[in-house]
């Protein structure tokens, strides 16, 4: 992964959908579901986000629901 940017956060909203694995090396916000592995510099899955898949982050915050490893 390249230099971590934290400066500039992806959010995944509420009703969003994301198939597929996310690579940021920035900040990651899930308000909504994603079906896959994310590996970011820094996650926060919100309330009412879900996440099925494994992830790597080094800063996680969880408050919605994650079936997988981390």
């Amino acid at each position: 992964m390249a230099t971590p940017d934290r400066g500039i956060a992806t959010s995944f909203g509420p009703g969003m959908l994301v198939v597929g694995n996310v690579v940021s090396t920035g900040p990651v916000n899930v308000s909504g579901r994603v079906i896959g592995d994310i590996h970011a510099a820094q996650l926060t899955i919100c309330e009412g986000g879900r996440v099925d898949g494994h992830v790597t982050a080094p800063d996680a915050v969880i408050l919605g629901a994650l079936k997988g490893a981390s």
